[in-house]
């Protein structure tokens, strides 16, 4: 589990979505690409362009124009959703980040703020893996193993850095005070964020 926090907001983050060859739910079939719910309160939003994928981005209208800051800029669209797909499947042995440049909105007290990434994990045979479980959510499945990824924003540095292990994907006691976490979907903020779908 990759999970920490970062001292404040309204700041551009950059952040990787580390995904492996394999998919769960297909037997480990190879992963061809995948989707990228963006939460609604992330306004500003910068995807990575990778050779050899394509790049959908899906837009949607705001009601009303929302500054990215006090004085900042407005906006009238936003970012929904990007989706990376492509017809040469991730290699086994192998895993891929996709990036994404995100404007994370600058917190206003001192509540810890967590920011849910619904993700779809695409398959090879066309089966896809699901990561839309947010805990405590209406019809929320613990065991599924199925949460999103999420980043979570604070006002405090988090003291006890993330380092990457097999038993940090399973436990974020040492990283993190958020519950309930999942084994999978995962982020870490220290200069780059990672996602990861293992």
């Amino acid at each position: 589990m990759l999970v920490g926090s970062h001292e404040r907001g309204g700041l551009y983050l950059n952040s990787d979505l580390r995904v492996p060859h394999g998919c769960k739910n297909s037997d480990g079939s190879r992963t061809t690409g995948i989707t990228v719910e963006i939460p609604s309160e992330i306004l500003a939003v910068q995807a990575e362009y990778i050779p050899g994928f394509n790049m959908t981005i899906t837009k949607q209208q705001l009601s009303e124009p929302q500054s990215l800051s006090e004085g900042g800029r407005q906006v009238t669209e936003r970012i929904a959703s990007v989706q990376w797909t492509s017809s040469e499947p991730i290699p086994s042995g192998a895993f891929m980040d996709f990036k994404l440049r995100l404007f994370i909105p600058e917190i206003h007290d001192d509540d810890t703020h967590i920011h849910w990434f619904k993700t779809v994990q695409h398959c090879e045979n066309n089966v896809n893996d699901i990561y839309d479980q947010i805990p405590d959510s209406a019809n929320y499945n613990e065991s599924a193993g199925r949460n999103a990824p999420f980043i979570e924003i604070g006002t405090e540095n988090d003291p006890h850095p993330w380092v990457e292990s097999k038993e940090n994907r399973n436990d974020i006691s040492g990283a993190s005070n958020i519950q309930n976490a999942f084994a999978g979907a995962t982020v870490i903020i220290a200069g780059l964020a990672a996602i990861n779908l293992a």
